[in-house]
C-alpha cells in the first residue's frame, strides 16, 4: 500500500472535501460530526436520516451544500399522514385515448437532493413507493411508463422519532447514515450562537458540479478492502448479531460504498480500519442499539474495556510466580549444583528437567500472551494514527482545546471563561490525556487567562493525573497506548523473555546428565 501513487485529481478532490468541511464548520455550531457525514453522503450517494427535535438546523447545512453544486435541484416537503402520492411524485392524467401522462417537473422525481421532513409520519404504502429511488440503482416505476432512472444523488430525511412500523424496515435500511441532531449543548457555544459569532453566508466560497460527485463515486469503486480489514469487518457483523443488533446484509454491503469514498477522499486506494468507525452512524435502528453499536464497535476494534489492563495484571501475577519458582525451585538445579551421588545423577537430572520443561512451557505461554498484548498496542497505535488522518473522523475534545487556545491567543477572554467546565469535562470523560492534549491544557493555564483559571488550576492538574474512564469517547482508543502501559508491557516481555531464554539455553547445553556434570552455570548469566 505504501508505494501507492495518488493521482492529481484524487488529491484535488481530497482538498475540495477538506475545504468544504472547514467552511461548513465556520457556518454551524456543534455540527462538526454532522458536517463530515453530510459531505461523505453526497460523494458516496448515501441517503441520510436525521433524528432530532424541530429547530436544531437539520436542513441548514444541506441547503448550503446544495446551493454550491452547479445545476443541483432540490425538493423539500413535510410529510404528513394525509400526504398524497402526487404531492411527491407529480401529477398524472389520462387523455381521451386512455393514455397516461405525468408531469414530474419540480417534483421529488426531478430532484437531485430531495429532503423529506417527518418522513416516518407518512403512510407505509406511500413511503414504500420510495424503495426504488432510494435503491442505489435510483429507479422508479410508473404505470403506463414503466421503470426509469431518476437524477437523485441522495435523499435526506428528518424525523422527531424512529419508525416503529416493521413494514418500513426496507425503507429504513435505505437510509444508511442516521444521525441524532441535538440542540447546542455547551454554554460557550450557545453564547456564540446568540451573538451571531459564525459565518452566516448561505453559500460556500467555491462550487462543484454534479459530474464531480459522479466522478468520485464511480472511481472509488476501484478502492479495495484488504484481507485483514475484511476479516475484521466480518467479525464485527458477527459480534453485532451476537449482541442482538439487527444487521441486514443489505446494510453491510451498501456500507462498502461509504468506506470506499472515505478512502478515496482521504487519498488512499484501500479501506483502512478507521473507515469502519463510520459504522457507528450506520448500524443502529433505535437508541438502545445505538449504545450497543458504539460499544461493540469500540471493543471489537480496540479491545474490550479495561481488557489490556486486566491482562497486564494477570501477566504480572503469573510472572511473579514463575520468577519465584525459577529462583527457588529450579535455581538450585541450574546454578547451585547440589552434591549428588554419581549413581543417582541421571535420576536427579531427569526429575529436575521435568520441572525445567514445565517452567519453560509456562514461560512460553506467558511470552506468547505478552507478545499478543504488544501486538494489540501496536495495532491500536496504527488505528489511532489512521483516525487522526481520516477527515471524516472527528475528535471533539481536541477541537475544544484548539478553540480555547485560539480564543486566548486572540485575547477574546469572554469566550474562554465558559470553557473551564469544558476542560474539566474533557479530563473527567477521557480515558487518557495524551501528551498533545496535556500540552494544550497547560498552555491554556499559563496564558493571560490566569484570573479565570487560577482557582481551578490545581483541580485541573489533579484531574489530568487521575482521569476517569469512558468507553464511548473517541479519545478512549488511546487508553491502551499510554507511555505507562507501553513501558509496563515492555518490561513484562523482557522479564519473561529473560527467564524463557535461560531455560531454553540450559535445555540446549544440557541435553543429558553427562553434559550437566560439566555444565558451567556462568553461561546462563
Amino acid at each position: 500500500m505504501s508505494d501507492y501513487f495518488i493521482p492529481k485529481e484524487q488529491g484535488e478532490y481530497a482538498n475540495l472535501a477538506k475545504k468544504m468541511i472547514e467552511e461548513l464548520e465556520g457556518k454551524a455550531i456543534e455540527r462538526e460530526e454532522l458536517i463530515r457525514l453530510t459531505v461523505l453522503a453526497i460523494f458516496s450517494r448515501t441517503n441520510v436520516v436525521l433524528i432530532g427535535p424541530p429547530g436544531v438546523g437539520k436542513t441548514y447545512l444541506i441547503n448550503i451544500i446544495i446551493r454550491s453544486i452547479e445545476g443541483a435541484k432540490s425538493f423539500e416537503y413535510l410529510i404528513m399522514t394525509h400526504t398524497k402520492p402526487e404531492e411527491l411524485f407529480g401529477t398524472s392524467w389520462v387523455d381521451s385515448d386512455g393514455k397516461m401522462h405525468y408531469d414530474t417537473e419540480n417534483s421529488l422525481l426531478d430532484s437531485h437532493f430531495p429532503f423529506l421532513d417527518e418522513i416516518f409520519k407518512g403512510r407505509s404504502d406511500i413511503l414504500n413507493t420510495l424503495l426504488g429511488i432510494t435503491h442505489p440503482s435510483r429507479k422508479f416505476f410508473m404505470r403506463g411508463v414503466g421503470e426509469f432512472k431518476v437524477p437523485m444523488v441522495c435523499m435526506f430525511a428528518a424525523s422527531n422519532e424512529l419508525p416503529a412500523d416493521e413494514s418500513l424496515d426496507a425503507l429504513d435500511d435505505r437510509f444508511l447514515i442516521r444521525y441524532e441532531v441535538l440542540p447546542i449543548r455547551k454554554i460557550e457555544n450557545y453564547d456564540r450562537y446568540l451573538k451571531g459569532d459564525y459565518d452566516t453566508s448561505p453559500t460556500l466560497s467555491f462550487t462543484l458540479t454534479l459530474d464531480d460527485l459522479k466522478y468520485v463515486y464511480d472511481i472509488s469503486k476501484k478502492i479495495v478492502m484488504p484481507p485483514n480489514v475484511r476479516k475484521l469487518y466480518s467479525y464485527l457483523r458477527e459480534r453485532m448479531i451476537r449482541n442482538r443488533v439487527k444487521v441486514s446484509d443489505r446494510k453491510i454491503n451498501l456500507a462498502l460504498d461509504i468506506f470506499k469514498v472515505s478512502a478515496y477522499l482521504n487519498g488512499r486506494n484501500y479501506i483502512n480500519f478507521s473507515d469502519l468507525l463510520i459504522l457507528k452512524h450506520i448500524l443502529w435502528k433505535n437508541f438502545n442499539e445505538k449504545l450497543i453499536v458504539e460499544e461493540t464497535l469500540h471493543d471489537t476494534i480496540f479491545g474490550e474495556h479495561n481488557e489490556i489492563k486486566r491482562v497486564i495484571q494477570e501477566l504480572r501475577k503469573e510472572l511473579d510466580k514463575l520468577d519465584s519458582y525459577f529462583k527457588y525451585e529450579i535455581g538450585k538445579f541450574l546454578f547451585k549444583r547440589d552434591n549428588v551421588e554419581s549413581a543417582r545423577i541421571e535420576e536427579y537430572f531427569n526429575s529436575n528437567m521435568n520441572l525445567v520443561n514445565e517452567a519453560y512451557k509456562v514461560a512460553s505461554v506467558l511470552h506468547s500472551k505478552a507478545s499478543e498484548l504488544n501486538e494489540r498496542i501496536e495495532f491500536n497505535k496504527q488505528v489511532l494514527k489512521e483516525c487522526e488522518e481520516n477527515m471524516f473522523i472527528y475528535d471533539e475534545e481536541r477541537q475544544d482545546l484548539e478553540n480555547i487556545k485560539k480564543y486566548i491567543k486572540q485575547n477574546e477572554l469572554e469566550y474562554v471563561f465558559p470553557y473551564k467546565k469544558t476542560i474539566l469535562n474533557i479530563i473527567s470523560k477521557s480515558r487518557v490525556i495524551d501528551d498533545e492534549k496535556k500540552k494544550l491544557i497547560e498552555e491554556v493555564l499559563v496564558y493571560e487567562a490566569e484570573e479565570y483559571f487560577g482557582h481551578i488550576k490545581d483541580d485541573i492538574l489533579k484531574a489530568i493525573r487521575n482521569f476517569e474512564l469512558n468507553p464511548f469517547n473517541f479519545s478512549s482508543i488511546q487508553h491502551s497506548i499510554t507511555p505507562e502501559i507501553v513501558s509496563e508491557v515492555g518490561k513484562l516481555r523482557a522479564s519473561i523473555s529473560k527467564i524463557k531464554n535461560k531455560l531454553e539455553k540450559f535445555k540446549e547445553l544440557c541435553p543429558d546428565s553427562y553434559s550437566y556434570l560439566s555444565f558451567n552455570p556462568a553461561l546462563l548469566s
